[in-house]
């Protein structure tokens, strides 16, 4: 059994996933999305940024399924 936890913030998006068997770490990722750029100055999401974090989110879903981890 797996599990996980995923920190979507202002400038990066992280995921750590272990196997709950042996406490050992499967994956530990941080990629800057910049999620924040800007927003303080004009309150919108940056769009490059907004589509770097759905991208990052993709490809931790894809993971997540891959080794069948389920919210709760």
């Amino acid at each position: 059994m797996f599990k996980s936890a995923i920190d979507i913030g202002s400038n990066s998006v992280q995921l750590i996933l272990v196997d709950q068997n042996d406490h050992s770490v499967v994956e530990r990722t941080s990629v800057v999305t910049g999620l924040g750029k800007g927003l303080a100055h004009t309150s919108n999401f940056n769009e490059t940024s907004k589509i770097n974090t759905e991208t990052e989110l993709k490809r931790i879903i894809e993971l997540l399924k891959k080794y069948k981890v389920s919210p709760k």
